[in-house]
């Protein structure tokens, strides 16, 4: 940790390339910690707010999320077909 370092959040990151009117695709991986659950969220947390914030944000066509968990493309997939997922190996 370094002091005064702030973690941006997902509508920052699209609030600031949308400052600059920026043609991005944003690759969102989530994280869970398999090995230790009680240091990440479950992956059902990220489905139910992850592609939430980027329909608010109106970014569907622009984001793709991927994940080295397996469970959480087949789960966004199946709440949210628009959205284009993948899966990480190694």
């Amino acid at each position: 940790m370094v002091r005064g370092n702030k973690i941006v959040v997902l509508l920052e990151v699209f609030a600031l390339t949308d400052s600059y009117l920026a043609y991005v695709r944003f690759n969102i991986g989530t994280k869970v910690a398999a090995r230790s659950a009680s240091r990440s969220a479950a992956s059902q947390e990220f489905v139910d707010v992850v592609p939430a914030v980027v329909r608010s944000a109106g970014k569907v066509d622009w984001v793709e999320i991927q994940s080295f968990d397996w469970q959480t493309p087949p789960m966004v997939r199946q709440a949210y077909s628009s959205i284009i997922v993948g899966g990480f190996m190694g």
